[in-house]
């Protein structure tokens, strides 16, 4: 048993369902071995973790270099398909990096401090500057750098778990590109009537599920240690209840965060058939649907919270598991199921799976910051430009330019 076998081993579980800070036994048994064997290099997970964060850091340096000097290039589009062809040729050679990418990509806790950051910080300024010189203003420019790395993450996920080889994910970049400077909706729809959407689209408290005690505890012990850390002793200490009373209620964490999704499930469905069912344009129908989720999440950081948290957990069979949560998170992929949309030879369960990704992300750094049960001033403009990116891509951003 060597550190780099155990290495490998432990992006693989990532890749699978990330492992918890409670426990190595996935880790042991991917690697067919017993803890005490991992024990003998590493001194815990912690440990473990930290040493991913600078392998994949060094991996991704490596390859930075090259794809900077791909983005100098004077054709901005020649440039992106460059980059986006050297990122997923070193995601899809390196399949259990890609969870890995995005959960650090996700990261909310102390992110300045990881080893990548300062990496993709780097690459996010070069990108940045790319998008500003070619007219787009400040905050336009850092909202296409967000939506380009979760557009190309979530294309190498699914095709990753398509099972494709690294030549046939490379054929795929094309598409990526294509997609990404020209949306998915179909050209010459009529403009969204943003202003009138924006005053039709609400959701009121009382289309809010309750939250009891235990789960306020959840949340308020989230905010200080992300989810990972919020063990049942840390919970059961912030409720003032024992642990004992805590599984009365509850088998353990999970089945709290599953309780607070099937709640916050159902009252989405309920304000989305409210808002979004009607004969709408696709990009109308885009757009109530990015600030319903915007509104909504904006006044219940537990749903965000455990949205986050669903991402990186392996779909479960039966009709109570995860797969059936994933099946219902929630039934907007009727937009496209049931309208014309350019489906780039995906499903429209799988474009909505991007879009899904795009706005959580969208979401998260909009309200992210924001002090927990502190309300979020809302800002709408971010989420006319996601619209616009996804359904007319960064081309129709240039077209709204005069």
């Amino acid at each position: 048993m060597e550190k780099t076998k155990i290495l490998s081993g432990a992006f693989t579980v990532w890749q699978k369902s990330m492992f918890t800070r409670t426990s190595l036994t996935p880790l042991a048994r991917e690697l067919g071995v017993s803890k005490a064997a991992i024990y003998r290099y590493f001194p815990g997970k912690d440990s473990i973790i930290d040493t991913m964060e600078e392998y994949f850091a060094r991996k991704y340096s490596e390859k930075s270099v090259r794809m900077l000097e791909i983005l100098k290039v004077k054709d901005i589009k020649e440039g992106i398909e460059g980059y986006t062809r050297e990122l997923i040729g070193f995601l899809s050679g390196n399949p259990g990096f890609i969870r890995f990418f995005i959960s650090r990509l996700y990261h909310q806790y102390q992110r300045e401090t990881l080893p990548f950051w300062p990496i993709l910080k780097e690459e996010a300024l070069h990108l940045q500057a790319r998008f500003t010189a070619a007219g787009f203003d400040k905050d336009e420019s850092a909202l296409c750098v967000r939506y380009f790395y979760t557009h190309v993450l979530s294309w190498a996920h699914l095709l990753t778990v398509k099972g494709l080889n690294e030549a046939e994910v490379s054929g795929y970049v094309p598409v990526i590109v294509t997609s990404f400077f020209e949306g998915f909706a179909p050209p010459g729809l009529p403009e969204v009537p943003y202003e009138t959407v924006e005053k039709e689209v609400r959701v009121l408290p009382g289309a809010l599920p309750e939250e009891n005690r235990i789960i306020s505890s959840l949340l308020a012990v989230a905010a200080k240690n992300g989810i990972e850390g919020a063990s049942i002793s840390r919970i059961a200490e912030e409720a003032g209840y024992s642990k004992s009373t805590l599984y009365s209620y509850f088998r353990n964490k999970n089945s709290m965060i599953l309780s607070i999704l099937k709640d916050h499930t159902e009252a989405v469905d309920r304000l989305y058939a409210c808002y979004c069912t009607g004969e709408y344009p696709v990009n109308e129908a885009i757009y109530r649907l990015i600030l319903l989720i915007s509104r909504y999440l904006c006044q219940t950081p537990s749903f965000l919270l455990t949205l986050n948290w669903l991402r990186f957990q392996s779909p479960k069979s039966g009709k109570g598991g995860m797969e059936g949560l994933r099946d219902r998170l929630p039934r907007f992929v009727q937009v496209m199921k049931n309208r014309e949309c350019r489906s780039f030879g995906l499903a429209p369960e799988r474009l909505m799976a991007i879009l899904w990704f795009q706005l959580i992300r969208e979401i998260m750094d909009l309200y992210g910051e924001a002090a927990p049960g502190s309300a979020p001033q809302e800002k709408t403009s971010p989420l006319r430009t996601l619209q616009v990116l996804f359904c007319e891509g960064l081309e129709g951003i240039e077209r709204r330019h005069p």
